[in-house]
């Protein structure tokens, strides 16, 4: 009959328990280098999905100034920005309280930012409360 240690594969306790004790399991190693991975990851796709989305909402700025082409009747704009998905707090806004700075001159304007720059590019919308007078992207 095999001795004791024979049974369970050749190695008895006091050396099962010394190997566990000098080395880290393949299953802990794959653990860390899925981490070691997943954080620089993670960050760069953190800085490409934010590029990404400026991007497409400057892009859709130009589309919105593109669609408004002078003579649009002023009932459009407003489905023309929410159509882009540029309808946000700061263009409600300026829908409720109008630019004074043109009215002796019988113009309004609208300035839809991309919210993603911050204000660098927007569509300014120059109006007459009838027809879009003039739409030119801002940046």
């Amino acid at each position: 009959m095999p001795s004791r240690p024979e049974l369970f594969g050749g190695v008895g306790r006091a050396e099962r328990i010394k190997r566990r004790r000098g080395s880290v399991s393949w299953n802990h190693k794959w653990l860390w280098i899925w981490v070691l991975l997943s954080i620089p990851t993670a960050i760069v796709g953190f800085f490409v999905l934010f590029g990404a989305a400026t991007f497409w909402n400057m892009h859709q700025v130009q589309k919105l100034c593109a669609a408004l082409p002078p003579g649009t009747p002023y009932a459009k704009i407003r489905p023309a920005i929410e159509k882009y998905g540029l309808w946000n707090g700061l263009v409600s806004y300026q829908f409720e309280h109008e630019d004074t700075r043109e009215v002796s001159r019988g113009k309004w304007n609208i300035a839809v930012p991309a919210v993603m720059t911050y204000g660098d590019m927007e569509c300014s919308i120059w109006h007459d409360h009838a027809v879009v007078v003039r739409a030119e992207v801002l940046d």
